[in-house]
């Protein structure tokens, strides 16, 4: 079911936008008052990620892609232990990579390209209406 992009998935735009000017600026400036060390930076980036994820309305019921945004979630929720307990700046980019894949996962899919977990990228709607999902009784 195609949806239309609202101001859920626009306030979900802002909050990973600011999460990735945030991260930008820990890179370049480096620790500040506010972001002491890498694990401070994975908390931050959880909690704007989980915002978006709670406000953009991803839900593993209602997307296409289920498998692949929930184990993109538990992999981000796993990345945020590694990274408090290693400080690991690697990791800290991963982490930062999932959040951004999973808010343009649900953005695209809201716009009407969402993605399905056994063939990719999802086709426009067929004449009759229905979105095409790869089984036999769908065609």
């Amino acid at each position: 079911m195609i949806e239309r992009l609202t101001w859920r998935d626009g306030i979900a735009t802002v909050l990973v936008a600011a999460l990735m000017i945030g991260y930008a600026s820990y890179l370049i400036v480096g620790p500040t008052t506010m972001i002491a060390d890498n694990g401070d930076m994975a908390v931050i980036g959880f909690v704007f990620g989980f915002a978006a994820c709670v406000v953009g309305g991803w839900s593993p019921r209602t997307d296409s892609g289920r498998p692949i945004w929930g184990a993109l979630s538990v992999i981000a929720l796993i990345l945020v232990v590694v990274v408090l307990s290693s400080e690991s700046r690697w990791c800290l980019a991963v982490l930062m990579g999932c959040i951004v894949i999973l808010w343009l996962g649900t953005t695209l899919g809201h716009a009407g390209f969402g993605v399905h977990s056994s063939i990719g990228f999802a086709r426009p709607p067929n004449e009759a209406g229905k979105h095409f999902t790869g089984n036999a009784e769908s065609r």
